[in-house]
């Protein structure tokens, strides 16, 4: 395994010809300045400006569950005690390990809008079982041995029942009233159901999008209402219909407490959450260039391009950053082999303008397109972690 290191180095020498003797105690603080990420996550004031975005527009989850309850408990991908993502199914239902409901989170900042992911994590995606999933990968095999006689199908390829390990989410469009994150408003809520990405709307526009179906209920105009499937986790709007509701008997509504809890198995209940940075957990395991206990694929995402605000010229600039090899899609050896996918690792199956990493990586051109937002809407970011865009770049 070839770990990457988060930090740069920085190395600073004098070109006396001498050999200087460093302080024991000096040596010791370089060192371990040398292992603090150059990121937002050293800088307390940053990082509590976006939890309390996190905390704002934390959804609400209505959580379908089936026949296996602990694979439908919402959970971190460490619940037992590991980094490992091929013990998680075995794991799932041993009671030993208690899951306890988290939910990851991660933001981006224009100058207009704040962009803020949720991942909900699941030990187990067991939609269809053992048998359709073997009759699905043997049809699998097929289309790809009569693929150039029948023609590209879109999905086919994709295409996965039962997995170990699912992540799937949501992200909330908050537009911007002052730099007070707590004015922010939500505009728009795009969720992720089995690798399709479907944008929602609190108040559509006469005759654009305004159906039932693309409406998001937002609760005290703060929290979405989010619809996550049993067995498989896909995420969509909450509507309480029926086609919901009589899913399954029963069902777990998840809402943000700053408490992680457990649910108790005993029915309908309501469950507590707590939330999770993504950059300081997944995303820095995640700088592997080659398989590891987590990651079980590895991708080259290389450059990204995108916009960063410059508060100096007080313009938008083009920016490019290298982000190279890291983990893409979880390490499962039960069922599907690697399938569940952090949220850079998700694309949309159906367009293919979409790459792997862009909804994650540089959301705003994606939500300006699916939203049809005018040019008021910013591109440049003030804030991306990921792409290097952070409050000390410019100084």
């Amino acid at each position: 395994m070839t770990r990457r290191s988060f930090s740069k180095s920085r190395l600073c020498h004098v070109n006396s010809g001498k050999t200087v003797a460093l302080n024991p105690l000096v040596l010791g603080l370089l060192l371990l300045l040398s292992l603090i990420p150059l990121t937002y996550a050293a800088d307390p004031t940053t990082q509590e400006r976006y939890l309390i975005l996190a905390r704002r527009f934390s959804p609400i989850y209505y959580q379908g569950v089936g026949p296996t309850p602990r694979a439908d408990y919402i959970c971190a991908f460490n619940f037992d005690g590991d980094w490992k993502g091929d013990n998680n199914w075995n794991h799932c239902t041993d009671t030993q390990y208690r899951m306890k409901a988290y939910v990851y989170y991660s933001v981006e900042e224009t100058t207009t809008h704040f962009f803020i992911h949720y991942a909900a994590f699941h030990a187990r995606d067991y939609k269809g079982g053992s048998l359709y999933g073997q009759l699905l990968n043997l049809g699998k095999e097929m289309y790809k041995k009569y693929k150039d006689q029948i023609g590209n199908i879109p999905g086919v390829e994709e295409a996965q029942l039962s997995h170990e390990n699912d992540m799937e989410g949501c992200l909330v469009i908050a537009e911007k009233e002052g730099e007070d994150p707590r004015s922010a408003r939500v505009v728009g809520v795009e969720t992720l159901a089995h690798d399709q990405f479907t944008p929602y709307f609190v108040n559509p526009r006469p005759n654009l999008f305004n159906r039932d179906d693309t409406r998001i209920r937002v609760e005290d105009g703060t929290h979405p209402w989010i619809f996550v499937e049993p067995k498989g986790h896909g995420q969509k709007n909450y509507t309480g219909k029926e086609k919901q509701v009589a899913t399954e008997s029963t069902h777990i509504t998840y809402r943000y407490t700053g408490r992680a809890e457990e649910p108790s198995g005993r029915g309908i209940e309501e469950v507590g959450y707590d939330l999770i940075p993504l950059y300081s957990t997944l995303w820095q395991h995640a700088q592997v260039t080659q398989p590891d206990d987590t990651y079980g694929e590895v991708f080259d995402y290389g450059v990204v391009k995108a916009q960063a605000f410059d508060p100096v010229k007080h313009k938008a600039e083009d920016w490019q950053h290298d982000i190279g090899k890291v983990g893409s899609s979880f390490r499962g050896e039960t069922e599907g082999k690697d399938k569940a996918r952090p949220p850079w690792g998700w694309f949309d199956v159906f367009d293919k303008s979409i790459h792997q990493g862009d909804w994650f990586f540089n959301p705003a051109p994606l939500v300006k397109k699916h939203y049809q937002f005018d040019d008021k809407f910013s591109l440049a970011y003030v804030f991306n972690p990921y792409l290097g865009i952070t409050p000390s770049l410019w100084k």
